[in-house]
Formats: C-alpha cells, sequence, structure tokens
C-alpha cells in the first residue's frame, strides 16, 4: 500500500512539472508568433515644412502574411485636394503565410514631390487590405505647412500675431526685417530701408 501512494505522488510530481514546463513561454514559440499581422511605416515625412518647400515621402508595408494584398495611398497635391494612387494584386488564399517586407521608397522612391500653396495641415494614409480579414490596416500621418519658421518656431505673418492677440511689442518679425505700424495701426514687418522710405512718405510711424 505505501508503495502504491509513494508510486501516485511521484507520477502527481511529474504531472505538475510538466504542465510548469507546458506554461514556461519561454520553452516553446508562442501562437502570436505566427498570427497574420501587418503594419506600416510612413517615412521621409517632416512633421514641418515652410510654406513653398516640397514635401515627399514614402512607406514601407511589413509583417507575416499575403504579401499581395492590394493597398491604397492618398495625399494632398499643390491645391491641398486628395489624390492617390493604389495596388490591387489578385491575390490566392492557398498561398502560405510569410513573413515579408515592401519598401517603396527602396523599390520606387518617394510621393508627394510638391509644393502645397496653402499653409495648414495635411495629411497621408496609406490602407492595406488584407485579403482574408474584414479590416483593413491603415496608417495616417500629419504634416503642417507654415508660412514662416525661425529657430523651429512658427512665425505667422505680423497681422495675424496681431490678430490672434499678441501686443504690439511682442510681435516677431522674420531675420532681416523690423518691425512697423501702418498708419491704420496695423503692423507690417520690413527692411530696414524699405521702413525709411515708408516715413518720408507718411505711410508709417
Amino acid at each position: 500500500m505505501k508503495v502504491f501512494f509513494l508510486m501516485s505522488f511521484v507520477l502527481a510530481l511529474g504531472f505538475i512539472g510538466t504542465a510548469f514546463a507546458l506554461n514556461d513561454e519561454s520553452l516553446y514559440p508562442t501562437m502570436i508568433d505566427f498570427d497574420e499581422h501587418y503594419e506600416i511605416e510612413i517615412i521621409e515625412l517632416k512633421d514641418k515644412y515652410v510654406l513653398g518647400e516640397e514635401y515627399s515621402f514614402s512607406f514601407i508595408i511589413s509583417g507575416y502574411g499575403h504579401e499581395c494584398a492590394a493597398y491604397e495611398v492618398r495625399y494632398p497635391d499643390e491645391n491641398g485636394l486628395i489624390v492617390g494612387m493604389g495596388v490591387e494584386p489578385i491575390c490566392d488564399p492557398n498561398i502560405p503565410l510569410h513573413e515579408f517586407e515592401i519598401n517603396y521608397y527602396a523599390d520606387k522612391g518617394s510621393l508627394g514631390n510638391a509644393v502645397i500653396k496653402n499653409p495648414g495641415i495635411y495629411s497621408v494614409t496609406i490602407t492595406f487590405d488584407k485579403p482574408n480579414k474584414y479590416f483593413p490596416t491603415t496608417s495616417s500621418k500629419e504634416f503642417h505647412i507654415i508660412e514662416f519658421m525661425v529657430n523651429d518656431f512658427i512665425i505667422l505673418p505680423p497681422l495675424k500675431q496681431f490678430k490672434s492677440g499678441v501686443s504690439i511689442d511682442e510681435i516677431h518679425c522674420t531675420d532681416l526685417l523690423i518691425l512697423v505700424m501702418k498708419n491704420d495701426g496695423s503692423p507690417a514687418c520690413v527692411k530696414p530701408e524699405t521702413k525709411i522710405k515708408l516715413i518720408e512718405r507718411g505711410w508709417v510711424f
């Protein structure tokens, strides 16, 4: 009887040890390593561009799954209107899933490549439509078109600064320009030699 209980105890310990070993994720690859997943990285796009500066971007799509899924790219043209391009290949759902990377920058270069005429906030959106999923993977990134920038700070035209509540003595001008007050009380930024001529003509004070 004692031998029977001893053998039962040893078997129980072995079963418990095996169960703990199976729960140790370091001993075997987790299922998430094999789950279908996709990522989109928008690259070569700055956060801010000065008015008149050309913007451009590219992207990388990577993951584990169907490389031949369709993708669509949406971005603003020079007028700020959304345009785009897309690829719609035919996918065979029976092709085994695998690790892949679509590097548009390395293969084809950049997109956008336009000078947007008006300042504002714009965005780039890329959608990767997996062939065997209900929801596509989407990534968006915003960027700003600004009028002036000094030492990484946005400098609006003086009148816009004034209308936004900035006091006259705190209005900033870009490099090489100085602040003047026109006869109607509105501020302006002009070159030093221009200020002299405007004073002579009685247009500023």
